[in-house]
């Protein structure tokens, strides 16, 4: 009779243990991220509400409260009716290993105890004025002699719209004026020009017969040419997204500056970062993106300089304090473990340089474990952002994306069909490229000083 009821509440343990791990509630604790970063001090909420007792046994002691508790040796029992917060105490790593009734392993988590990071929040409107390595070529000219050749030097010697013309015969070109002094200069020796060109990062040199002109022919520097056009400055409006009041370290942008002609990354030479004023909006639509009209006055309004462009934003260090943000107090950066679906607000300018708080709404968090550009989906929700520029426009990348008092990230792109909603990326990801942040895992973080 015993060994009867003990087979039935064996089965009705196993009936009972099948339909707890149907539920939501139990696949969410199975769902436990791997690892979680928080920053130091700040207090992190599992909601589960399962009427069970998990027990928690971590690798080291001290790291981390759960439940006001500072978790020392040996297991600790935690009811997961009730939210399970997790608070960290020092920095340092803690592994933690989830059983049902301390003998039924379900779950391991690692816990990054990192630095309390905080930084100035921007929206300060900016010009980014850039001078590219080389010159970018935009396009050909036909040319003709005076003998009724006609052709495209550049182009017939295998030059390509887009590349990059660093050096003419081992001479570097800084900018379209000396390109054609170079060509000139080489093509009175009669012989093929070597041309260093980058193309998609990767270094050519290219052959090139150039062909003479004679004065009544020739407009401009120089008696020789190769029928290219191009450009050796990029210029536009953005929005600053943060720096460290510290070292003065900065980004902006999330995203890459490139030429607008081909799309390819801009190599920068010299770059300045100068205050701007907006002066005008150009209100977007569907299939139509709106833009900020900013002005600005180049050498007079430099507040810091570009030292890098990449995927993620451009980065340098301010020279000068910008003057909308600067009386800002520094806030903490969420790590992306942290940001969640829900309300949010940006900070951005729509004239002059007043920044201005505006609704928006986190629809998607993109969870990401190596640096992406497109980590957050946003909806503009606050009704005079809508009014004025019809969502998200040109200029407004770079504005800061700010949830629950911590910087989350910033504002990239826009759907060109939905003017109302874009994408955001995460702060972290910008952090790390101003080396204000280091993942040793990943190497990123570690150049800047």
């Amino acid at each position: 009779m015993r060994s009867y009821r003990g087979r039935i509440y064996l089965l009705l343990l196993i009936f009972l243990l099948i339909g707890l791990c149907n539920t939501p509630q139990f696949k969410a604790v199975l769902t436990f991220p791997d690892s979680l970063r928080l920053s130091e001090g700040y207090e992190h909420s599992l909601k589960i509400g399962l009427p069970i007792t998990l027990h928690i046994r971590p690798s080291k002691e001290g790291i981390i409260k759960i439940n006001d508790k500072i978790i020392g040796k040996g297991s600790t029992s935690v009811n997961l009716r009730s939210p399970v917060s997790i608070c960290p105490v020092s920095q340092g790593e803690v592994n933690l290993e989830f059983s049902l009734f301390g003998i039924i392993p379900l779950r391991k988590m690692k816990i990054d105890v990192l630095p309390d990071v905080r930084v100035i929040p921007g929206g300060d409107a900016i010009g980014i004025l850039v001078t590219s390595e080389g010159v970018i070529v935009t396009g050909f000219e036909e040319l003709t002699t005076k003998n009724g050749i006609r052709s495209s030097p550049g182009r017939d010697g295998g030059i390509m719209s887009g590349d990059i013309i660093l050096r003419v015969n081992g001479e570097e070109v800084y900018d379209r004026v000396q390109l054609s002094i170079l060509i000139n200069k080489y093509g009175r020796n009669g012989s093929p020009l070597d041309i260093t060109i980058k193309r998609d990062g990767v270094l050519l040199v290219k052959k090139i017969n150039p062909l003479y002109l004679s004065s009544t022919e020739n407009i401009g520097f120089g008696q020789y040419k190769i029928g290219v056009y191009v450009d050796d400055n990029a210029a536009g409006v953005g929005t600053l997204t943060f720096y460290d009041p510290q070292t003065l370290r900065y980004g902006a942008l999330g995203h890459m500056v490139s030429d607008s002609r081909n799309n390819q990354r801009v190599d920068i030479k010299d770059g300045r970062l100068v205050e701007a004023q907006i002066c005008g909006i150009n209100q977007g639509s569907r299939g139509r993106p709106g833009e900020k009209i900013g002005t600005f006055q180049g050498q007079k309004d430099i507040i810091g300089v570009i030292d890098k462009n990449s995927d993620f934003g451009i980065f340098g260090r301010l020279i000068t304090l910008p003057t909308a943000s600067s009386s800002r107090e520094p806030i903490p950066v969420a790590f992306a473990e942290e940001v969640q679906e829900g309300p949010a607000y940006i900070l951005t300018v729509l004239e002059d340089n007043r920044i201005d708080k505006f609704n928006v709404l986190i629809q998607k968090v993109i969870r990401q474990k190596t640096p992406d550009g497109k980590g957050l989906i946003i909806k503009v929700v606050d009704p005079r952002l809508l009014n004025i520029t019809g969502g998200i426009i040109q200029g407004m990348s770079g504005s800061p994306i700010i949830q629950n008092g911590k910087l989350i990230g910033a504002v990239t792109h826009v759907f060109v069909n939905d003017p109302t909603r874009g994408y955001g990326i995460l702060a972290e990801w910008m952090l790390l490229e101003t080396g204000i942040l280091i993942n040793e895992e990943m190497g990123l973080g570690k150049e800047a000083s």
